[in-house]
């Protein structure tokens, strides 16, 4: 299963890219959403390799989730790597420069099954994708109009 979602931010790609590895503000957010979140590598923001252990629940089943910074290039991108028990995946933020002070930001999610469990899972999901485009859209706006705002008060 594939998905692939744009938004432009009005901020530079460098700033964009800051609030995007501001790895501890996102998992003080996921917390706050009732997520299990442990970080098992050095909290080191500015390198690849950050792993974290998340746990939480998804359409009533407990998900269990190993993600891990597998790639990290300022201001360019950040690549994770998804790992469950029955599936793996990957999920990629590229930052592309656009006119003066905008950024566009490109989330792409790629997973895949293991197990036939893990098939039959993504399948389900599949029948869902439209909405969770329509959620993830949201929260990238939301994340848009954050990030806009802070790097308005630094200006």
């Amino acid at each position: 299963m594939d998905i692939s979602l744009s938004k432009e931010i009005d901020a530079p790609a460098a700033f964009v890219f800051q609030a995007v590895t501001d790895f501890e503000r996102f998992e003080k957010v996921a917390i706050a959403r009732g997520v299990k979140v442990h970080r098992r590598a050095a909290p080191s923001d500015a390198v690849a390799g950050p792993v974290w252990d998340v746990q939480f629940l998804f359409h009533g089943k407990a998900l269990d989730l190993t993600l891990a910074v597998t790639d990290l290039m300022a201001p360019d991108h950040l690549v994770m790597s998804v790992l469950a028990k029955s599936f793996k995946g990957r999920a990629m933020c590229q930052l592309s420069p656009r006119e003066t002070e905008k950024t566009q930001m490109t989330l792409s999610f790629m997973f895949e099954g293991q197990t036939l469990s893990g098939r039959l899972f993504l399948k389900a999901l599949e029948v869902t994708k439209a909405t969770m485009e329509q959620k993830i859209a949201k929260r990238m706006a939301d994340f848009a109009r954050e990030t806009e705002s802070a790097y308005r008060a630094t200006v």
